[in-house]
């Protein structure tokens, strides 16, 4: 048992007997607890020299070594921060002492034990301070008993009563917040490890002086801070010295003051998109998440979102960058289009002949063509925004500047009429149809700017002008008319399209000799429609081979009617010049004219000279099959194109009509070209038919000068069937009604063509 007590004791009375909780933060209190101690001390010793001094030199010597204890006791406190225990127990044993020697420091003695067992009670731990409190109690009552007077009887019973009375509840009070403190720090320590278990890194930083926002400093950084990155953020730095770049208001847009500025005001706060750059120079994206902490402190929780943001632009290059051209895409020009300045130009290119190119030479090939292509229009088109819409379709966008739309058109045909070498040696020569518009409204979308190139792109493509600008009463793709292409299928379907038949006359006889037929549409609710509102769009469409497919059903079915009648009437119907590259809408055509097994040439097909040009293999071709099946082949709206008359040499046609536009000129005396091209025309075998004829002049000279037939108002305007089988019932010729025609037929003499009616049926 003595082993163990003796054990125990060093223990009881070191610095192991203080509550460790109370070591730090408290300086200020043990301070003036030691200096009050010494100042009690030094009052003790200087009572028991004046009281005592004639009580032997020992009692004098126990005061001086006590005086001279106080310097010793005060180096010790330093080292454990507050009083050490073994020291109060020494005061307690030596007031003890003091109150046996001399009755009159009995009371002070006595209430500074009492003093110095509060004290303990607080700061040490249970056992050590009822130990103290035990000692003092013993030695208060052998000073009591050692005088043997009166008092010591009261001094036994009050001192223990009072001493166990003041050190139990605080002993108690003590232990509780000892253990209160321990569950805290063991709670803490625990955060201590969560934090540090993290693995997104966690810095906590205070800002020392609330007037200076440089004086940031790193007080905590979790290890994964220096796992993720090469910042020396050692604790007692600043923020400025590890991240300078942080007060970067330009760049950093100043997120160190703003770091600070929540630290001094607990403002909490995100950045989604902070740009770090490593010391090695490699650039980072982060989000940082701030929360303000006591004391002027704030916690930087970061995300390292440089992946994310990696595979974001990545996502945004696939979705926005043409992978074949590196061009953008057209959803990146469509958001450009949005906040583009009014006065901007808006094209829109559509290489000629692409389709073909891919057949004849392979899909890479055209991939490379594709490439080639791109890289000739980034370099014309400098200041330009270029992008590939898919195919071989590209779009441009050139903001407001010196550059007109004229000049925008003619810079992308020069570039695309350059040769393009191919890396696989190949030499192509490319061209294409660009629409122009500008954007003339802050208002109008992009899908109508898009829209609008289109429509002049289409109108390029159709003239063979290489670039057009867009222009309101060009626009053939207006809402209501895009609503009636909707319609049109509905519209085969209830025989809504029918034929308007406008006849041909002989010059000379004012015989009928041919019908052209006109297609109109029948509207429910809109009326008769001319086509001018809406074939452009069913050629352009995958519905001109249901349209083309419908007319011709149309033809034939009348001319069979009227051969059944015993007045048969040819019929020329018109078709767009993209029909003779459709190898099956040929097909379908010569295979339903074969079945008719129609009369030669009683059936005819328009189509109008700038068309021809689509491609002379495919149309030169397609006509030779059309004029082997017996079909009348008639080159209508000549002049319009670009076609010379020597080239008309390796069209098989049968006629030429002359346009409208030079019929016209005779009214003025200008008569010189159309001679010309009726000589010519009769030098290569072909007839001529002049279109647009208007008054009895412009016929009687057209008839003077060898022109074989005529066509236009003055004869007749386009009628119904059930007014062209009346005329033909009748078998007469038409005569001139003048140039204010009502444009009623009225039969007049035989028809010259009775005996080629006869010789069919």
């Amino acid at each position: 048992m003595m082993t163990n007590v003796l054990r125990r004791a060093p223990r009881l009375f070191s610095g192991e007997a203080i509550i460790t909780e109370l070591r730090a933060g408290n300086d200020r209190v043990f301070r003036v607890a030691l200096v009050l101690r010494c100042v009690i001390v030094v009052l003790l010793g200087a009572a028991m020299l004046v009281l005592s001094r004639d009580r032997g030199v020992l009692v004098i010597t126990s005061a001086v070594l006590l005086l001279l204890g106080s310097p010793v006791t005060w180096l010790m406190s330093k080292r454990y921060g507050m009083i050490p225990p073994w020291v109060m127990l020494g005061d307690v044993v030596v007031l003890g002492i003091y109150a046996a020697i001399e009755p009159e420091v009995r009371p002070l003695s006595m209430f500074v034990a009492l003093a110095i067992i509060s004290y303990a009670s607080i700061t040490l731990h249970r056992t050590a301070a009822l130990t103290i409190t035990v000692v003092a109690s013993v030695s208060m009552m052998a000073a009591a008993a050692f005088r043997h007077d009166g008092s010591w009887v009261s001094s036994v019973i009050s001192f223990p009563f009072a001493a166990f009375a003041i050190a139990l509840p605080a002993t108690l009070i003590a232990h509780s917040l000892s253990q209160a403190r321990s569950s805290g720090s063991n709670q803490i320590a625990e955060l201590d490890g969560i934090l540090d278990r993290l693995t997104n890194p966690l810095t906590i930083l205070e800002l020392l002086d609330l007037d200076d926002p440089l004086s940031l400093t790193y007080i905590y950084t979790n290890p994964a801070s220096n796992e993720h990155y090469e910042f020396d953020t050692r604790v007692g730095l600043t923020l400025a010295e590890v991240t300078p770049a942080a007060f970067d208001t330009i760049e950093h847009r100043g997120i160190g003051y703003k770091l600070s500025e929540a630290a001094r005001n607990g403002t909490a706060f995100s950045v989604s998109d902070a740009h770090l750059t490593d010391p090695d120079g490699s650039k980072r994206v982060v989000c940082l998440h701030i929360t303000p902490l006591p004391g002027h402190k704030i916690a930087i929780m970061t995300e390292d979102m440089t992946g994310l943001y990696a595979a974001q632009a990545e996502l945004e290059r696939q979705v926005y960058v043409d992978e074949l051209t590196g061009l953008i895409r057209r959803v990146r020009l469509r958001d450009a289009l949005i906040d583009a300045p009014v006065g901007s130009l808006v094209a829109v290119l559509d290489l000629d002949q692409f389709k073909e190119i891919n057949d004849a030479f392979g899909h890479e090939l055209g991939d490379e063509l594709l490439v080639e292509v791109a890289k000739l229009l980034v370099e014309t088109s400098q200041n330009c925004m270029v992008a590939r819409f898919g195919g071989d379709e590209f779009g441009f966008l050139l903001t407001p500047g010196d550059t007109t739309a004229e000049q925008l058109g003619g810079r992308i045909c020069d570039a695309l009429s350059r040769p393009v070498v191919l890396p696989s040696g190949l030499t192509l020569q490319t061209s294409g149809s660009v629409g122009i518009t500008v954007k003339a409204r802050p208002q109008t979308s992009a899908d109508e700017l898009l829209r609008q190139a289109d429509v002049a792109m289409y109108r390029a493509k159709r003239a063979h002008s290489g670039y057009e600008v867009y222009a309101v009463a060009d626009d053939t793709s207006a809402p209501h008319r895009m609503m009636l292409l909707g319609e049109v299928r509905r519209a085969i379907r209830n025989t809504e399209l029918v034929l308007y038949y406008q006849p041909i006359v002989d010059c000379s006889s004012g015989a009928i000799v041919r019908l052209e037929g006109l297609l109109r549409w029948d509207h429910p609710t809109l009326g008769l429609l001319p086509p001018a509102e809406f074939v452009e769009l069913t050629e352009l469409s995958n519905l001109n081979t249901d349209v083309v497919l419908h007319v011709l059903e149309i033809a034939i079915t009348d001319l069979e009617r009227w051969m059944l009648a015993g007045h048969p009437m040819p019929i020329s119907i018109n078709v767009a010049g993209t029909t003779l590259h459709d190898a099956r809408l040929m097909d379908s055509i010569i295979g339903r004219i074969e079945r008719a097994q129609l009369p030669v040439h009683l059936l005819g097909i328009e189509l109008a000279e700038r068309q021809l040009l689509l491609g002379s293999g495919h149309s030169v071709s397609s006509l030779q099959r059309l004029t082997a099946a017996g079909v009348w082949l008639s080159i209508d709206d000549f002049g319009t194109g670009t076609s010379s008359l020597s080239s008309l040499r390796h069209i098989p046609a049968h006629e030429l009509k002359i346009d409208k536009s030079f019929v016209d000129d005779l009214r003025t005396g200008d008569s010189a070209l159309i001679g010309t091209i009726v000589a010519m025309a009769h030098q290569l075998g072909l007839e001529v038919v002049a279109e647009g004829v208007e008054d009895e002049v412009t016929w009687r000279w057209l008839r003077a000068h060898g022109a074989d037939n005529a066509q236009g108002y003055y004869f007749a305007r386009p009628a119904p069937v059930a007014e062209i089988e009346v005329l033909l019932a009748a078998k007469a010729p038409l005569e001139g009604n003048g140039p204010t025609a009502t444009g009623r037929m009225r039969p007049h003499g035989a028809n010259p063509l009775q005996s080629v009616a006869n010789a069919s049926t």
